[in-house]
């Protein structure tokens, strides 16, 4: 098994019930960053289990294209479209001219889904614009997702395609499309 696909199970599986079962016996999420990517922060808490990664080739200062992976345990379990819509909030309200596009909403293996492109012109933190993907499942256990993000200069409102083209898009559609959430103890419902 690739060393980061293993750090993602460490950090993603559920283990809040029985620390002492067997991780990939339980609900998780299947993902995998890009070949070569480095890890980069990681958290992990009662409640929250976090992992990126970042893209080799870094911005002065910082990264220029990161992979998130969450998983936030909370009874009941939010909905992927309220987790869109409140990062979609949190970006709107530090990057004016901020746009949110829901581009898929349904199930995936059974768990409701939620995928969105959003584009931040200027971020009032960093001063560069941002290009955002962001797909969110709610599990049983847990609300899962998954973020890649890529910063660019500064643009205007329809400029982000310059730094983003149609082909990348669709790659980073491909890409979150292959990650799933599954849980072996649900028989068909939700296949591993």
């Amino acid at each position: 098994m690739k060393r980061p696909l293993l750090l993602l199970l460490v950090f993603l599986s559920a283990c809040a019930a029985n620390p002492q079962q067997d991780q990939a016996a339980q609900e998780h999420l299947r993902a995998e960053p890009p070949q070569g990517w480095t890890p980069g922060t990681a958290t992990q808490t009662s409640r929250l289990r976090m992992s990126e990664f970042v893209h080799p080739d870094l911005l002065e200062g910082g990264w220029r294209e990161k992979i998130t992976f969450e998983r936030l345990v909370a009874q009941p379990v939010a909905s992927p479209q309220d987790a869109v819509t409140l990062i979609g909030d949190e970006l709107q309200a530090g990057c004016p001219g901020a746009q949110v596009f829901k581009t898929y909403s349904g199930k995936e293996n059974g768990y409701l889904t939620e995928v969105a492109l959003m584009t931040c012109p200027r971020s009032s933190v960093t001063q560069l614009g941002q290009i955002t993907m962001l797909k969110a499942i709610a599990g049983n256990d847990a609300l899962y997702t998954i973020t890649r993000a890529k910063r660019v200069p500064p643009f205007d409102g329809a400029g982000a395609t310059n730094y983003l083209p149609r082909e990348e898009i669709a790659m980073w559609s491909a890409y979150l499309a292959a990650m799933s959430v599954c849980d072996p103890r649900s028989g068909d419902a939700h296949p591993c």
